[in-house]
């Protein structure tokens, strides 16, 4: 991804000069998979949370930008071929309705999480 977001001719998905810095598309990709909450983040990449925040936010962006080059199906794709396409979406907790009769609601429930998503 770091190298694609270098190598783009997309103007809006191309890293400027002072912008390709591969600790920030880390960050950037941390804050995509994760969503996680910004106070974790300090520890992991030791810079503060507003640099964190700009940098991942403006990566995030350019890699969005980069969507029709990196998620592309084949021109034949409605030929007689079988595919099997799989989606493993990240998890991410929330808090769980409260229901009268039953203490969870299955529907939530996460394996990743061990616990409602």
């Amino acid at each position: 991804m770091f190298e694609s977001l270098q190598a783009t001719k997309i103007e809006e998905a191309r890293l400027d000069d002072n912008k390709i810095r591969i600790k920030c598309c880390l960050i950037a990709m941390h804050f995509l998979k994760v969503c996680g909450v910004e106070g974790r983040w300090e520890p992991i990449f030791d810079l503060s949370p507003n640099t964190m925040r700009d940098w991942a936010w403006c990566h995030a962006q350019k890699i969005q930008n980069l969507k029709h080059k990196k998620i592309a199906w084949p021109n034949n794709f409605f030929a007689d071929d079988v595919w099997i396409v799989s989606v493993d979406p990240t998890d991410c907790p929330v808090k769980e309705k409260m229901h009268n009769t039953l203490s969870q609601d299955s529907y939530l429930f996460s394996f990743k999480l061990n616990g409602q998503a």
